[in-house]
């Protein structure tokens, strides 16, 4: 070969800088490169560079250049520039082979000094085609013992691409190594022996290199491995002992491969791991997550985008822990440490499938700076009642809910107690409508809810699920019921409450918020002496009144839930101190009647008759009523003489009832024979008004004035003045029917087609059949011109019963009478004091 010159296209000073280009070096394969790095600033006027290239050499003079670092370039070489032997120069090159040879290496001899190496090899333009595959040249970085970083780019025209497993066995000071072969080729022989003499490596690169398989040993000499990366591959899971040797790995990229599972003890070696990516795979089970990241102690960043997770929670031993939960089962097989123990953590969960979230889930975490991304999935609800974070006022946190379905309702409410301490500014109302596109930490709490919601009670732990709301307040010292948050806080349809042993004297007012839902009552081992209808939560399904100091049970209970309702299931009344007397008649006929309602009445005994249960004593022995024979001869003779005369006034009188009864109270005769005040004495109101608000004028100016300024006067409870300001609306209509001892419908066409309205007659009808007693009144006002809407049960109700005309000649006489008949020596108490008196079930003395 021609020993002259090539032809320099040109050279050229930049700063510290020479940079030079050679081209048409005639028939020598050689195309080569240079830039050069001096050790001090080089005038562009005093520099003077004299490059020459000779075959296989390059030779820079110049005397004030210092070459310290120099880029080349190789292409299609079966061998290295003698240049590249000096000592004194530390050397960047690429080697580039993209046309047909014969040769399978390329030498580096003597080039100690080149320590960053890119190889890109394409054997699509070769001719020669191994059988067994593509085979990468087994010489290629032979002498290249001050390698430091080597990137392998091989584009293979086979699919399988065959390592040579010495390939890198000189490589002693390699710290960065990339393997990347092509987008359509496979990785077959990846081993151990590959990188057996890498014991220095820290960052190594094998992404998409479509590999499916690796060896349990393939990384135990690269001992020293910081970085690894295996995404873009297609691998469906790992050996568990994989990373055994790697205890100073600091990061694993695995996205982007077909993973569903990793095995628990996975990394059990690697606790000081800080990022771990798996986004774009097909993890889908919470559980199999918790357990294999058990043991990473420092995660900083938990990567679980794009996969195919649809909750949170795991199950069997993980059943109380979320993916997000910092500490794991003491029954766990690993040592007892806290899972992301960092104080800056990033989880990422966004682009998968999680449709419920709950805030009171992650109440175990106890560092501050974290970030969970939960955008772009399926949540529409985001409950919260136990504030635990409000001690860490200065911890930022963030939870990114952005692109989900947020449904803004009661459940939400809880972003208007300002004392969550955590960024929720991407929160963005999907449903209802009239909240469309809002923030809804921005709103008011009236917006989000019609009633003042709670909090769970700090004595208290409160957990729930898509049924019952679970609120347990057991031996926390409690002398009088908390506040309590409404199931519908956390949409559920009902509420347990646990209040054993306390101290409690009487249960809660059942205008207590968030007591009326409750269905299951469990009040044991506290200090109860009797239990008052008014105290009970109408749909009580579980009463547990056991060790308390209950000798009796009231007739109201007894006949309002035991014989009239059947919606109390179960009632344990165990180890109370039961009187077995008279008054005891109606619970023990009860008991034989309804055993199964009362599980535990075997084991409740008489105080006054050791050993004797309430389910062996006999009403017999108990209540013994002595009479002479001669007085019951004298007796029933009586009574049949007296029957025969009251047959004949009594058909008289039911023949002409509703006229006799009529006159004989508006002229104020015989009162005594028509009141039923004493069964309601226990009531508040003798009226509760039940009306559309079209028919205000009607009732404030007209109805009112009559019935509490007339005689007798009336107390009456209409909406407008008795209910609480932003009330539970249901339970106030529960509660004023219940308080009053009539209802008065005033039925209009507005009333039929308002919701509220039906709701309260149906309240009142409810409570009339229940009691068996006409409570309802109903006053026509107005022409009827559309019943289409109006409910069965009323269209049935006015079928069977009368009503009265608001312009009936006689109608403040007929209405009197159907109002609560009050004897001559009632007590007065109707005044306006009590009359503005507001609903909330606090009885009257």
């Amino acid at each position: 070969m021609p020993d002259e010159p090539c032809d320099i296209g040109y050279c050229e000073c930049q700063d510290s800088r020479v940079k030079c280009e050679l081209k048409d070096c005639n028939d020598v394969a050689l195309q080569f490169s240079g830039i050069f790095n001096t050790n001090r600033t080089i005038y562009a006027a005093d520099c003077r560079p004299e490059v020459h290239a000779r075959y296989r050499s390059l030779y820079v003079s110049t005397t004030e250049l210092y070459v310290q670092e120099a880029l080349f370039s190789l292409r299609n070489c079966m061998s290295s520039a003698t240049s590249l032997q000096m000592m004194e120069i530390n050397f960047n090159g690429e080697v580039i082979n993209d046309k047909p040879t014969a040769a399978d290496e390329v030498s580096f001899q003597n080039s100690h000094n080149i320590w960053s190496l890119v190889d890109s090899t394409d054997s699509n333009a070769s001719t020669v085609a191994a059988r067994e595959g593509d085979k990468i040249p087994a010489q290629l970085s032979v002498h290249l013992d001050g390698l430091e970083y080597l990137d392998l780019n091989m584009r293979c025209a086979r699919g399988v691409v065959l390592v040579p497993v010495n390939i890198f066995h000189t490589l002693d000071a390699l710290s960065m190594l990339t393997l990347h072969f092509g987008a359509e080729q496979v990785v077959y022989n990846l081993t151990a022996e590959l990188f057996r003499d890498l014991k220095i490596l820290k960052t190594l690169n094998l992404d998409d290199n479509h590999m499916r398989v690796l060896a349990a040993d393939t990384f135990m000499y690269v001992t020293n491995l910081q970085y690894l990366n295996l995404s873009s591959n297609e691998l469906c899971t790992l050996p568990a002992e994989l990373f055994s040797a790697q205890e100073k790995l600091l990061t694993l990229d695995l996205s982007r491969n077909q993973l569903e599972t990793l095995p628990p003890g996975l990394f059990k070696r690697t606790e000081f791991l800080n990022v771990l990516l798996l986004s774009h795979n097909r993890m889908a089970v919470p559980s199999v997550i918790i357990a294999f990241t058990q043991p990473l102690a420092y995660l900083s960043l938990l990567d679980l985008s794009y996969n195919h997770l649809s909750g949170l929670h795991g199950t069997g031993a993980f059943e109380n822990f979320t993916i997000l939960s910092p500490s794991y089962p003491a029954s766990s097989s690993y040592e007892p440490l806290m899972r992301f123990n960092n104080l800056n953590v990033v989880i990422n969960l966004s682009h998968n499938y999680i449709s419920r979230l709950s805030l009171d889930w992650f109440k175990h975490a106890d560092y501050c700076h974290y970030i969970y991304d939960l955008s772009f999935n399926n949540i529409t609800h985001v409950p919260y009642l136990q504030l635990f974070w409000k001690s860490m006022r200065q911890c930022p946190r963030s939870w990114i809910l952005a692109g989900n379905p947020l449904y803004c309702d009661c459940q939400l409410a809880w972003l208007t107690w300002r004392d969550h301490h955590f960024n929720v500014t991407d929160w963005q109302c999907a449903a209802p409508a009239q909240l469309h596109n809002q923030a809804p930490h921005l709103l008011n709490s009236s917006a989000l809810c019609q009633w003042s919601t709670a909090k769970c009670p700090q004595e208290c732990v409160c957990i729930y699920n898509d049924d019952a709301l679970n609120i347990n307040c057991t031996a926390a010292q409690l002398v009088e019921a908390p506040t309590l948050p409404h199931a519908a806080q956390v949409g559920a349809n009902s509420t347990t409450l646990y209040i054993s042993h306390n101290k409690l004297y009487e249960l809660p007012l059942n205008t207590t918020s968030g007591y009326a839902s409750v269905s299951s009552l469990y009040a044991a081992h506290n200090q109860l002496s009797t239990i008052r209808v008014i105290r009970l939560p109408y749909n009580l399904r579980v009463l547990d009144v056991r060790a308390n100091r209950l000798d009796r049970l009231s007739r109201d209970f007894l006949i309002s839930y035991m014989q009239t309702r059947v919606t109390l299931q179960q009632l344990y009344i165990s180890e109370n101190p039961w009187l077995c007397d008279c008054e005891a008649e109606l619970l023990l006929n009860i008991i034989r009647a309804q055993r199964h309602r009362i599980p535990d009445a075997h084991a409740a005994f008489c105080a006054n008759m050791p050993n004797v249960s309430l389910t062996n004593v006999k009403f017999a022995e108990i209540c013994v009523i002595k009479r002479s024979s001669s007085v019951l001869l004298k007796l029933a003779l009586a009574l049949t003489l007296l029957s025969t005369a009251l047959i004949s006034v009594t058909a008289l009188y039911y023949k002409y009832k509703l006229q006799i009864k009529v006159w004989l109270y508006a002229h104020r005769i015989f009162l005594c024979c028509i009141t039923d005040a004493s069964l309601d004495e226990d009531k508040m109101f003798d009226a509760f008004i039940s009306y559309s608000h079209q028919q205000q004028e009607y009732v404030n100016n007209t109805l009112l004035p009559q019935l509490e300024q007339g005689v007798p006067r009336f107390r009456i409870c209409t909406h407008e003045r008795n209910w609480l300001a932003g009330g539970y609306i249901p339970e106030q209509i529960i509660e004023s029917v219940e308080q009053s001892r009539r209802t008065i419908i005033v039925l209009s066409q507005d009333f039929i087609a308002s919701d509220w309205a039906r709701m309260e007659f149906r309240m009142a009808h409810q409570s009339a059949l229940n009691e068996r007693r006409a409570r309802i009144i109903i006053i026509k006002y107005g022409e009827l011109t559309d019943i289409r809407n109006m409910d069965k049960e009323l269209q049935a109700y006015l079928k069977m019963n009368t009503y009265l005309e608001h312009n009936d000649p006689r109608f403040w006489q007929k209405l009197r009478y159907a109002m609560p008949h009050k004897n001559i020596n009632e007590r007065k108490k109707s005044n306006r004091a009590e009359v503005n008196r507001r609903v909330n079930l606090i009885p009257l003395e």
